[in-house]
């Protein structure tokens, strides 16, 4: 799996061994070993899919974790220029999403884990669809394919990092999410959410 996403192993070994738990990992068609689709992984709320999820109701409304374009469309829109996506809009988009659960869903589930997994997941994103681009940028086209088609957009030109990424990477990025939504909750109109930073 690691291989394409231009990753190396030591990144996501939690989350390849959360694959392998719930029976995710298989022989792809390509003879190489990998998720036959990210669906798999969503098959247990709050394992590795979550409330406030880009793609995903929360629990409460669907039961049955499928792919919502809504919130997948949702999520693009907060490109400034419709082809990129920053880093900070990213931030932003997760906030949205997250003050969207605590607003909607009565029985939400956002605790320390659930928020950590979604800063992680942001993280995830960067590093691979943004890992080769400036400042981190994820073009919106790829990350169409990647959220509703569920497989990395090569025939759009998309090619695994040269350079890999490994676990200070992941934790650097996934630590300026962090901080990103501090300021984002704190600056927001609405008030700031009741989030768990430590």
């Amino acid at each position: 799996m690691d291989k394409f996403l231009g990753i190396r192993a030591d990144v996501g070994a939690a989350q390849i061994a959360g694959a392998t738990q719930l029976g995710a990992i298989t022989t792809l068609p390509n003879g190489h070993t990998g998720l036959a689709s990210l669906d798999v992984l969503s098959q247990s709320h709050n394992r590795i899919e979550h409330d406030a999820s880009f793609t995903r109701n929360d629990v409460f409304f669907t039961p049955e974790p499928k792919i919502n374009a809504t919130r997948v469309k949702k999520l693009l829109s907060f490109s400034s220029d419709n082809k990129y996506l920053t880093p900070l809009e990213l931030a932003k988009a997760r906030h949205w999403f997250i003050r969207d659960s605590f607003t909607n869903n009565p029985s939400k589930t956002l605790g320390k884990l659930q928020t950590d997994a979604c800063w992680r997941e942001n993280g995830l994103i960067q590093l691979v669809i943004g890992w080769n681009e400036p400042d981190g940028k994820m073009r919106v086209d790829w990350l169409k394919q990647w959220f509703l088609e569920e497989r990395l957009p090569f025939n759009l030109g998309w090619k695994p990092s040269t350079t890999g990424g490994d676990i200070a990477d992941a934790t650097n990025i996934t630590t300026q999410y962090i901080f990103r939504e501090i300021s984002i909750n704190a600056a927001d109109p609405l008030g700031p959410l009741p989030l768990v930073f430590q």
